[in-house]
């Protein structure tokens, strides 16, 4: 294994790094490449001369075994004959470039928590002071975070879906449908421009045109999203007089009619609306009233339980259940160029009073 060792602050830097991490050293110059690990033992030199016993007899180095009489003593070494020195010679200083080479690219992928530089983009371990790639000071360096959930999926799915690589002179499948895509914009949007284009003449030359599209997009919102309001009212009379007080018209909309149990005599109210109302009416809402404090009736007792409407045109439906125990109900009416109604009791609570019930009456048209 190898590494780096910093000559300028004897740090240790990975080989694929271009810069010291410690004091920013560019490596190329000021860089040593060590091998790191376990070092190999190394066997320690014999003396010359010295005798060593090879196969129980001792020899002395150069050659075979001692003979009788001969000395184990070490032969002194012939030395070599002097040299006088030279004058010395200097040699040249090493040229180093006068500029700063330019910061290599690098593969090393950022992960959480790496120190990403602000000059090249590279993520660095969080040991770094500088960048490993470009020597920028990473004191102003951003923290790599770790992106959301819904990235890591998406990225993972994209990687996944990597084409693979097309031949020369292919065009790759993806540029090829992004332009199919653009062509195909290209032509919905001058679709929709020309419609648009053709759609404002028409409403500028066909007089009266505009008027037609403005009712018809109000129908539309009306169908859509509604919107309800009241009709006014001009008058409220019943046909037969049964001794409760006359119906009466509150904040020119909603009429009180006071009715008692359905006897002999039918009960009949007619409500006039304003000459200002074009005749459409769409909701009719009807809430039993209890009686005055202290009346001894109550709110179940005696209001109408059924209601018949007729109008000057027809009315779908003609008849009104109403829930017991009483209650306020909304009913949906359909009938065009109606300028007033007669509603009729058809039934009542069998245990209800004698005494006189109110109910309120209001009427609405989708506006």
């Amino acid at each position: 294994m190898y590494e780096t060792v910093c000559k300028r602050c004897g740090s240790h830097n990975e080989t694929s790094a271009t810069f010291c991490g410690s004091c920013g050293a560019f490596l190329e110059w000021e860089g040593e490449r060590v091998v790191t690990g376990a070092e190999e033992p190394v066997a320690e030199p014999v003396a010359s001369g010295a005798p060593t016993v090879v196969g129980g007899e001792p020899t002395v180095s150069g050659g075979g075994p001692v003979r009788d009489g001969e000395s184990t003593a070490p032969v002194e070494a012939r030395q070599p004959a002097a040299v006088q020195p030279g004058p010395a010679v200097p040699l040249p200083p090493t040229q180093h470039p006068s500029r700063r080479p330019a910061a290599r690219s690098s593969s090393r992928r950022s992960s959480p928590g790496d120190l990403v530089c602000g000059q090249c983009g590279e993520g660095n371990d969080p040991s770094r002071r500088f960048c490993r790639v470009c020597g920028t000071a990473l004191t102003a360096a951003v923290v790599e975070r770790r992106p959301p959930w819904w990235k890591r999926i998406f990225a993972g799915s994209s990687r996944r879906r990597r084409p693979a690589p097309t031949a020369a002179g292919v065009r790759p499948p993806s540029i090829a449908s992004a332009n199919r895509l653009r062509s195909g914009s290209r032509a919905v949007k001058a679709t929709i421009g020309a419609v648009v284009v053709v759609a404002a003449a028409l409403v500028v030359i066909v007089p009266g045109l505009r008027s037609h599209l403005t009712s018809a997009a109000n129908r539309v919102r009306r169908d859509i999203h509604p919107h309800y309001a009241e009709i006014p009212v001009s008058s409220a009379t019943q046909a037969v007089p049964d001794g409760c007080t006359d119906p009466s018209i509150s904040g020119n909309a909603t009429v009180y009619w006071y009715t008692k149990p359905v006897g002999p005599a039918a009960q009949v109210l007619t409500v006039t609306f304003a000459p200002s109302f074009k005749g459409k009416l769409d909701k009719v809402g009807v809430t039993p009233i209890a009686a005055a404090p202290g009346a001894g009736a109550t709110l179940a007792t005696p209001a109408p339980s059924e209601l018949q409407v007729t109008g000057s045109s027809t009315v779908t439906p003609g008849q009104l259940v109403l829930a017991n125990p009483p209650k306020f109900q909304s009913f949906t009416l359909k009938s065009t160029g109606v300028h007033s109604l007669q509603i009729r009791v058809l039934s009542s609570d069998p245990t209800a009073s004698s005494s006189c019930a109110e109910t309120a009456f209001i009427f609405y048209e989708k506006n």
